[in-house]
């Protein structure tokens, strides 16, 4: 029964992130400027290591059941941030400590490419030593 409260705070913490600051140290975050069913496929299949990870989707534009599409506040600063240019899909890591690590035109993004990027980071390393 615990588990219930604990699950309803977590994602209310998630939904109603109106600033990247409220992601930092928690979440590393996966921005797709333009989803279509190719890039929803392909994370849909590495969702369970996606979880691992931390990772957090933000779907700027096009499909969202790969993630959320974020609220306008935030919306609007990732599309400051990251200027995406329309029919140029990408994929942007952000790390949790909010720097960008990797940028990935969209037809060259793999989930392993993502994994083996992530689980090189220090700090990733640091908590799989932990788990």
């Amino acid at each position: 029964m615990k588990a219930v409260p604990i699950l309803i705070l977590g994602l209310t913490s998630t939904i109603f992130a109106s600033s990247l600051e409220d992601f930092r140290w928690k979440k590393r975050i996966l921005v797709v400027t333009q989803s279509d069913e190719s890039i929803g496929k392909q994370l849909r299949e590495g969702k369970a290591g996606l979880a691992e990870r931390d990772v957090e989707i933000f779907v700027l534009q096009g499909e969202a059941g790969i993630g959320k599409v974020p609220d306008k506040e935030l919306a609007t600063q990732l599309r400051e941030r990251f200027r995406p240019e329309k029919g140029k899909p990408e994929i942007i890591l952000i790390g949790k400590d909010g720097k960008t690590v990797l940028r990935w035109e969209a037809d060259k993004f793999t989930p392993s490419d993502l994994f083996a990027k992530v689980d090189a980071m220090p700090m990733r390393k640091d908590e799989m030593r932990k788990e």
